[in-house]
């Protein structure tokens, strides 16, 4: 049987000696399987495919010696882990969903795993509330302040538009604005963005309550003429 790669060395205790004529047999059927274990972790076959991944061999060997199996799955929880955190940061929500249980499933590094799933449940919730994009004239509107026209541009006589998202935050005021297209770009991004952040609406109300809320605006520059 080839080596458990040098990455997953760390990971290999000696399984523990059984005094019977039939120890060393048995010692080395879960030394094989530990070595399985590492090797499949260092190769990120932790579940898959069936019958082959690092999860089957520990399974096989945590009931005859879980001394040997400790530090292997606390390895693989890690790293089904760590794929919930990287499918997260992704937006993959589902997916970073199904690895954290699998994580979870190992019994080990609770703490951390509870930790994530705060996380994810936050990054769900921000997710939805920035997908959830209200156009400005469903909002009312209690402070209005016009656009400044760039001296450059009037002076070119040049038009042109700015689409901005940005948020009502629970007093009215406005926050977080991002510019999401101009034309032409360069030009008016500036102006619109510092018009919108003095502007100021009613709070948005959810069940009675004062509510964040993304909205979005194109905010015009024409020439009068």
């Amino acid at each position: 049987m080839d080596e458990a790669p040098a990455s997953a060395a760390k990971l290999l205790p000696t399984a523990s000696a059984l005094p019977d004529s039939d120890g060393q047999k048995r010692t080395d059927r879960l030394t094989a399987l530990a070595q399985l274990a590492a090797q499949r972790i260092a190769e990120d076959r932790l579940i898959e495919p069936a019958g082959d991944n690092a999860r089957e061999y520990l399974r096989q060997l945590n009931p005859e010696d879980a001394l040997v199996a400790a530090p292997l799955w606390q390895q693989l929880a890690e790293d089904l882990l760590n794929k919930a955190r990287r499918e997260q940061q992704q937006g993959n929500f589902d997916s970073a969903e199904h690895w954290l249980k699998e994580a979870e499933d190992t019994g080990v590094i609770g703490s951390e795993v509870a930790a994530v799933r705060t996380d994810l449940r936050n990054a769900r919730a921000r997710a939805s509330f920035l997908s959830n994009v209200v156009p400005v004239s469903q909002l009312k509107s209690t402070k209005y302040v016009p656009a400044a026209y760039p001296p450059k541009a009037l002076d070119r006589g040049v038009e042109g538009w700015v689409e901005l998202e940005f948020t009502v935050d629970a007093s009215g005021q406005v926050r977080d604005i991002a510019v999401k297209r101009a034309v032409p770009t360069g030009v008016f991004e500036k102006a619109a963005a510092d018009a919108l952040g003095k502007w100021r609406f009613q709070p948005v109300l959810r069940n009675g309550a004062p509510v964040d809320q993304r909205a979005s605006v194109r905010m015009q520059f024409r020439l009068e003429r």
